[in-house]
């Protein structure tokens, strides 16, 4: 079973001699030929996008056999919807093929957040009574976030509604500009979900048996000069998902907080290669996860070595506790705590400079903004970032940058004023190290507009309810002549 990801659109197809090739474009290029060239009986699952995050998608004309049944339009996966209702969908769809075309052992294989839905749908198990999922393959998915939507959240949370100085005034509008192309690439749904405190959250609430999964990453985006000193979460990576995330290995964020894997006690390293996530990353290479022959060989042998192994829904003893929870959905998350360093925006109003930078700042602006320290290019046309933006850390640089192909920002950290939040269930607090502050207001969000968030003395408060993910942003003013620090997280509820 082929599961695309985000953004995606994918027809239903069976494994009917009429359907090769037409696979849809996630599949049919490399990976659905070669696995029913080795004999594999393939179908896809249907996916598409639709713009309320709650319905099911809108996929392409289903590709049958003759006599062979269509599934119902609300097991399509809303390739921009919410993690566990279409890993939900998921589940249902495996039900109909059980029911349909008699299948009763299937191994996944995703890519993107397709194999995120994929963990979603393992752990609602019951949503597919008759059906053991054996393996998973998953190809550039981000187990632990993207870097990419980490950094995407931090200009998004950016408040340039307080400030008083005409020049951050300027700078914001200029932000807000790669804001919009942000909002446009990823939907508020996924730049939630994608993020690495969402999957922190997330990841307490999925379970697994001992079945193979295997996890393989691209590598092709590397960043330059700084690379080697940043953690694998970032660097290198196939663009979108750092070599880390895909793999689900332990790492760190820019902060040095520790980025902890999930829990997946088959896991084996399917190995890296120099490609990027998909198609759109085209202008750093050709090469993608889902067009070379090497990784469509990967994928052959994982899923011929994982064949008629232990069920992926076989849930370990650990996990018992939570069986319960299949026939509605995952278990609440467990507590977490995360440290988060605040940032601020940073620039000069003429576009042609930046000031000198420190180890971790980031420099966000559109796609084909050059950006170097003299002779040195750290950003140039293949940055991280999306097709239209960029968001890329750079290396200390004492002098002032030089800037050209359009206007970039700085996104500066500070280290010193590290915001902790720890949330259990509805319960947060939220605490600033290295004080004092002149200012503290805290805010949240569950898919509108910020608003308040009461905290008492002691820093503790109570989140509304929700049941998705919750954006919780803490607003710092260290000095009055300077715009308010922004600490943004949202947790899987």
């Amino acid at each position: 079973m082929l599961v695309s990801g985000f953004t995606t659109s994918t027809p239903f197809s069976t494994p009917a001699p009429s359907c090769l090739g037409n696979e849809g474009d996630t599949w049919s290029v490399s990976i659905a030929p070669v696995l029913k060239a080795a004999g594999f009986a393939v179908f896809t699952a249907p996916e598409g996008p639709n713009s309320d995050g709650g319905a099911a998608g809108n996929a392409p004309a289903p590709c049958l056999g003759p006599g062979q049944a269509a599934p119902p339009s609300n097991v399509t996966i809303n390739t921009g919807g919410e993690v566990d209702q279409n890993g939900q969908r998921l589940g249902r769809f495996l039900e109909f093929l059980h029911t349909n075309y008699a299948v009763a052992d299937v191994q996944l294989v995703g890519h993107s957040d397709g194999g995120i839905w994929s963990r979603s749908a393992i752990t609602q198990w019951a949503n597919y009574p008759g059906v053991t999922i054996t393996s998973l393959t998953t190809l550039g998915s981000p187990h632990e976030g993207s870097f990419v939507a980490d950094l995407a959240l931090g200009v998004d949370g950016l408040d340039c509604s307080s400030t008083s100085n005409p020049i951050i005034k300027v700078l914001c509008d200029g932000v807000q500009d790669v804001e919009q192309i942000i909002a446009q690439e990823l939907g508020p749904t996924a730049l939630s979900e994608l993020t690495s405190s969402f999957m922190a959250t997330w990841n307490t609430t999925q379970t697994i048996g001992s079945c193979p999964v295997t996890a393989i990453a691209g590598t092709a985006a590397q960043v330059p000069y700084i690379g080697t000193l940043l953690p694998f979460y970032y660097n290198p990576s196939d663009g979108v998902v750092g070599q880390s995330s895909a793999l689900a290995t332990p790492s760190r964020l820019l902060d040095l907080q520790p980025v902890d894997p999930p829990n997946i006690p088959g896991l084996i390293d399917g190995g890296t290669f120099p490609v990027v996530h998909s198609e759109s990353l085209s202008f750093i290479s050709p090469d993608t996860l889902l067009n070379q022959a090497s990784i469509s060989a990967a994928v052959q042998k994982a899923v011929t070595n994982a064949a008629n192994t232990a069920s992926c829904t076989a849930a370990p003893a650990q996990a018992l506790a939570h069986v319960a929870q299949s026939a509605s959905g995952p278990p609440p998350p467990k507590p977490v705590t995360l440290g988060l360093d605040p940032i601020s925006l940073d620039g000069n109003v003429t576009a042609r400079k930046l000031p000198p930078t420190q180890r971790g700042d980031i420099v966000v602006g559109k796609r084909g903004v050059r950006v170097s320290c003299g002779n040195r290019v750290y950003v140039d046309r293949r940055a991280p970032g999306f097709a239209k933006a960029v968001l890329a850390p750079v290396p200390t640089c004492r002098r002032s940058l030089d800037v050209s192909g359009g206007r970039a920002l700085m996104l500066r950290r500070d280290r010193r004023h590290r915001v902790d939040l720890h949330v259990d269930g509805r319960r947060i607090s939220v605490h600033v190290r290295h004080g004092p502050v002149q200012k503290l207001e805290t805010q949240v969000s569950t898919g509108g507009a910020y608003r308040s968030l009461p905290l008492d003395r002691r820093g503790h408060g109570t989140l509304p309810p929700d049941d998705n993910g919750t954006r919780v942003r803490v607003l710092l003013t260290i000095r009055r002549e300077r715009p308010r620090e922004t600490a943004v997280a949202v947790f899987a509820r």
